[in-house]
């Protein structure tokens, strides 16, 4: 699908020019809140016929980033970088580990060096920072 803006960039006047490229643009922003709902619908109807870690697989996302998808209608690539949401995952897993008795000292070494079968004997940061975040949330349930 394309839209053609080849009209509008032909306009000489600057003011016609920028008035079709408004209408223009309100058009395809009602297309995409359109788009956005049938991608939330669709996912949801995907995510109860499979369950939900099926079509988060399915649709190459984490669930949790799915979930939010569905719920805020927002695109991925805006939640996958996110990263005030991931900072705050990130501190609520910090929490969890002290309260299996970690000291700051042993959450950085966990963090920083200790080796994760799970994310392919990956330090859980070395994970963090390659983008499998939902991974390393798994670790700490």
């Amino acid at each position: 699908m394309n839209i053609d803006t080849r009209e509008v960039e032909q306009i000489a006047d600057p003011l016609e020019r920028a008035q079709a490229a408004d209408t223009l643009l309100a058009t395809a922003e009602l297309m995409v809140k359109h788009l956005k709902k049938l991608r939330a619908d669709a996912m949801s109807t995907h995510a109860r016929a499979v369950g939900g870690y099926k079509a988060a697989n399915d649709l190459n996302m984490n669930r949790t980033s799915m979930y939010r998808a569905i719920r805020t209608s927002v695109s991925v690539d805006v939640i996958e970088h996110d990263e005030s949401y991931w900072q705050r995952q990130a501190a609520a897993l910090n929490v969890r580990l002290r309260g299996r008795d970690k000291t700051k000292e042993g959450i950085d070494v966990w963090w920083n060096l200790t080796r994760q079968p799970a994310l392919g004997q990956r330090t859980p940061l070395q994970a963090w920072i390659a983008g499998d975040r939902e991974a390393v949330l798994a670790l700490v349930p």
